[in-house]
C-alpha cells in the first residue's frame, strides 16, 4: 500500500518515522517525495487492505495517545 501524505512542512523522515509506530514496525520505504507531500509505501504483516484519509494531525495523535 502507498499513501500519499501532505508534508506540512515536515521531514519526510519524520513522517515516515510516524507512519511506522502506527503500523507498529511494519517496513516502510519513502517511494517519493515532492515540495508538498511524499509518497510512503508500507509493507508486511500489518499492511492494510482499505484505507480511508487523515490528517497529519490524526496521524500524530495516534502516534501520542493524544486522541482528538
Amino acid at each position: 500500500m502507498v499513501l500519499n501524505i501532505v508534508k506540512n512542512d515536515l521531514p519526510a523522515s519524520c513522517i515516515a518515522e510516524y507512519v511506522r509506530c502506527v503500523f507498529d514496525n511494519a517496513k516502510v520505504n519513502i517511494k517519493d517525495e515532492n515540495a508538498v507531500s511524499v509518497d510512503i509505501e508500507v509493507t508486511g504483516k500489518n499492511e492494510l487492505h482499505s484505507l480511508e484519509a487523515v490528517s497529519y494531525t490524526h496521524l500524530r495523535a495516534h502516534e501520542t495517545g493524544a486522541y482528538l
